[in-house]
C-alpha cells in the first residue's frame, strides 16, 4: 500500500485529535466553503498549533509524497511552514515546505528549509503565489530522504515550482527513512491557513507512489443499512444501526453508537454520493476511518470493511484503546474482487466496521 492517509478535516475537532497528535495548541474544523467538502482545519483563536501524523513501521519510506488545499484570508503575520517531512518517531524534521512571511498578496513565495523552519534555507521560488486571499491552493510536496542524493519537488496546483536534485535532505537523527509529517494550521479567526483535503503516500510499490496532482478528498457519511447489522446500538437493538453513526459533518456525537460484542462481528452501511464528481475522474483509494474506543478487557482491534456485491476487503486491524476515543483507520487501494475502483463503484459500495481480535 501506498496511499497511506487522507483527511478532510471535515468530521469535527475532536476527530481530529483523535486521528493527529497534537503537538501544541488546539485544531478546529471550521466552515470554509470553497474547500471540497465544506470545512477545513483552522486553529483555535490567536493560539498557535501544530499537529504531526506518525506512520506505522511497515509504512516508512525513504520517500513521502504529501499535499494539501492551503487557503490565506490576508497578510501573513509570519512565516509559515505548510508541510514539515520527519522521522524518528516524528520528533526530526528534515525538510520543511513554507510560505514567505510578512507579505500580503500577491508578494507571497515558497521556500524549502533542510530541517525545521529557519534552518539551512536551500531554495526561495523567484515568483510569488497563493496570489488570491481566500482561495485554497492545492500544495504537493515529494522529498526523497539522502545525505547526498535526496530530492524536494514541490508543485502547486499540479504545476512543478521547485525541483531540487542530488542534494543533502537528513538534517540529523537516526533513521533513514521517513515516518511522519506535521501541519501548522493558522488561527481559526484569520484562517491562515486554513487545510484541507490532505493526502500522504510513500514511495513502496506501483500505484500511488508519485504525485496524486491535487486531488479531491471527499468525506461521506452513512445513510442507510448495508448487508450486515450485526452490532448492538446504544438504542439496544441491531436496527438501523446506521441512524447512531451518521452525525453530521462538523459534529460528532459519542452518546450514540454501535457496539460489537464478538470477534467478527460486523456492520456495513450505504453511503452517500460523490455527488457532481464526473465518473470519468480516476479514484486513488478510499480511506476508511471511525471513532472507536474499547470497553472490555483485553487487546481489541478495529478493521474496516468495504463491499462490493458479494466481495468484501479489510482494512488492516487496528488496536483500540480503553475508554479513550481514536480514529482508526485504513486504506483499500483496490475494490473488492479486484480492479481500480471508479466513481460508479461508489454509488453502489457498503463500509462499515468489525470487531477484530
Amino acid at each position: 500500500m501506498t496511499l497511506l492517509f487522507t483527511d478532510t478535516f471535515a468530521i469535527s475537532s475532536a476527530h481530529i485529535v483523535a486521528k493527529w497528535t497534537l503537538t501544541t495548541g488546539t485544531p478546529v474544523a471550521n466552515s470554509l466553503p470553497l474547500h471540497t467538502n465544506g470545512r477545513g482545519m483552522t486553529a483555535s483563536g490567536g493560539s498557535a498549533c501544530t499537529v504531526r501524523k506518525q506512520v506505522a513501521a511497515s509504512e516508512e519510506h525513504a520517500t513521502f509524497i504529501a499535499g494539501a488545499a492551503f487557503s490565506i484570508s490576508g497578510a501573513v503575520s509570519a512565516e509559515t511552514p505548510l508541510l514539515d517531512f520527519m522521522s524518528d518517531g516524528a520528533t526530526t524534521t528534515h525538510i520543511t515546505v513554507s510560505l514567505t512571511g510578512s507579505s500580503a498578496a500577491p508578494a507571497r513565495r515558497v521556500r524549502v528549509y533542510l530541517g525545521g523552519l529557519g534552518s539551512t534555507l536551500l531554495t526561495t521560488t523567484p515568483v510569488a503565489y497563493f496570489p488570491v486571499n481566500g482561495v485554497p491552493y492545492f500544495l504537493e510536496a515529494k522529498v526523497v530522504l539522502h545525505d547526498t542524493n535526496g530530492s524536494v519537488v514541490v508543485k502547486i496546483d499540479g504545476v512543478t515550482i521547485i525541483d531540487l536534485q542530488g542534494i543533502d535532505t537528513k538534517a540529523g537523527g537516526t533513521k533513514t527513512v521517513l515516518d511522519g509529517i506535521r501541519l501548522t494550521p493558522g488561527t481559526s479567526s484569520a484562517y491562515d491557513p486554513s487545510i484541507s483535503d490532505f493526502y500522504l503516500c510513500n514511495g513502496a510499490g506501483s500505484k500511488n507512489n508519485d504525485f496524486l496532482n491535487a486531488p479531491k478528498i471527499f468525506c461521506l457519511l452513512p445513510n442507510g443499512n448495508g448487508n450486515s447489522s450485526q452490532g448492538t446500538g446504544s438504542d439496544g437493538d441491531s436496527t438501523d444501526n446506521y441512524e447512531l453513526v451518521n452525525d453530521p459533518l462538523g459534529f460528532l456525537n459519542t452518546s450514540d453508537y454501535v457496539d460489537f460484542l464478538a470477534t467478527g462481528d460486523k456492520d456495513t452501511y450505504t453511503f452517500t454520493d460523490t455527488s457532481g464528481i464526473s465518473t470519468a475522474n480516476e479514484v486513488f483509494g478510499v480511506g476508511i476511518y471511525a471513532h472507536a474506543q474499547k470497553n472490555d478487557a483485553g487487546a481489541r482491534t478495529w478493521v474496516g470493511v468495504a463491499r462490493s456485491g458479494s466481495s468484501e476487503s479489510d482494512t488492516a486491524a487496528q488496536p483500540l484503546t480503553a475508554a479513550t476515543f481514536t480514529a482508526p483507520g485504513g486504506i483499500i487501494e483496490t475494490k473488492p474482487g479486484g480492479g481500480a475502483w471508479t466513481v460508479s463503484d461508489l454509488h453502489s459500495m457498503e463500509f462499515g466496521n468489525k470487531a477484530g481480535t
